[in-house]
């Protein structure tokens, strides 16, 4: 109970089944700081896959807004259109994503679009 195993590496020689008994003892976690809207953790005892798991889990939890639809009306820059949206889209935006309305095709821009 509590053991999971896969026989893939068998045929090599190498054990690699998982036992979360083992896995609870091990693991150890300390709180270094915590406010309303972020926290700062250490993980000990625990692979480098799974916490990059966690993190990507994290990560895909928290809230976050980007420019996706871009409309370009005279680009005079040596750039193409397509790298400049991309580009526009690699920035990180700190705001409400609450506050802003999509943008739907045909409609006239707003403050909130």
């Amino acid at each position: 109970e509590g053991r999971f195993s896969h026989q893939v590496y068998n045929a090599l020689g190498v054990e690699n089944s998982f036992d979360i008994n083992v896995f609870e003892s091990g693991l150890g976690v300390r709180v270094l700081e915590k406010d309303h809207d972020s926290c700062s953790f250490e993980l000990a005892g625990i692979d480098a896959p799974l916490v990059n798991a966690l993190r990507r889990i994290l990560l895909s939890e928290v809230p976050t807004m980007a420019i996706e639809h871009v409309t370009i009306f005279d680009n005079t820059s040596v750039m193409h259109d397509e790298q400049l949206a991309h580009r526009l889209g690699l920035i990180p935006i700190l705001a409400d994503p609450s506050v802003f309305d999509f943008h739907e095709a045909e409609t006239p821009f707003t403050a909130r679009s």
